[in-house]
């Protein structure tokens, strides 16, 4: 389905165009388990002009999702043209949902791999 809505859109340019007219707006939540067939939809209809706005937010701490086709490299490439296209990167700083002392052993855990903190980021286009 995913394929069939991406070709659709580079090939229907009205439906593309009745998707821009309907929705000014798109959030994606979890953008961490995108993949780039996704991004590619939504970039299509909320990136090619200033009318649109596309929020993500993501923590590629939290992608699980890769058994299904999510691409942690899509988040990160997605995340660098957001901001070289004037995006603004957002970072949330408190955590409500964990004590301090699993932040911390998550971090330790994840310093294998990574040696950034836990970020979970909005990324707003202008």
């Amino acid at each position: 389905m995913i394929r069939s809505v991406r070709e659709a859109l580079i090939n229907d340019s009205l439906l593309k165009e009745a998707l821009k007219k309907t929705y000014t707006y798109a959030i994606i939540d979890e953008f961490q388990d995108t993949n780039q067939k996704q991004f590619d939809i939504f970039k299509s209809i909320f990136m090619e002009d200033d009318l649109h706005k596309l929020i993500v937010v993501g923590d590629p701490k939290q992608s699980i999702y890769s058994f299904q086709g999510a691409d942690i490299s899509v988040y990160h490439k997605a995340k660098e043209e957001i901001l070289a296209n004037g995006g603004e990167l957002c970072v949330l700083n408190k955590n409500r949902r964990a004590t301090p002392h699993m932040v911390n052993s998550c971090n330790k855990l994840f310093k294998k791999f990574t040696n950034s903190p836990s970020e979970l980021t909005f990324l707003i286009l202008p």
